[in-house]
């Protein structure tokens, strides 16, 4: 994108130059908003809410969510009622509540866990 604005301050189209130039500002702005909108939620509706969990799980196929009561002790990947920061819904709608954000979420807990094993298996 930012060839094709330079390109078209190049050629003389300043029109062009700043339509492109706000795409990029604009898709940089909604990127930073998203990242810090990141949270750990429970799914309160799910109308066919796929979500890519790929980052988490390495399942290469995105996972059905649902509004399902599971027990606590269910593992992470089992966990069709909960959305983990650093996932994406692939398709459908649904509303969740957000229970952690930051470094309280699952993904930094799982961080945490890495780490500390590390050091104490160190020899």
């Amino acid at each position: 994108m930012l060839f094709a604005a330079g390109l078209s301050y190049f050629l003389g189209d300043v029109t062009d130059t700043v339509i492109i130039i706000t795409i990029i500002l604009i898709s940089s702005l909604l990127g930073f908003w998203q990242e810090k909108g990141a949270a750990d939620c429970l799914i309160l509706e799910s109308k066919g809410l796929f979500v890519n969990e790929a980052t988490l799980t390495g399942e290469t196929y995105p996972v059905e969510k649902s509004t399902k009561t599971l027990n606590v002790e269910t593992p992470l990947a089992k966990l069709t009622n909960s959305l983990w920061m650093g996932t994406s819904v692939e398709s459908g709608s649904g509303k969740a509540l957000a229970i952690t954000t930051g470094q309280k979420n699952r993904v930094w807990e799982d961080i945490r866990r890495v780490k500390n094993q590390c050091s104490r298996n160190r020899v």
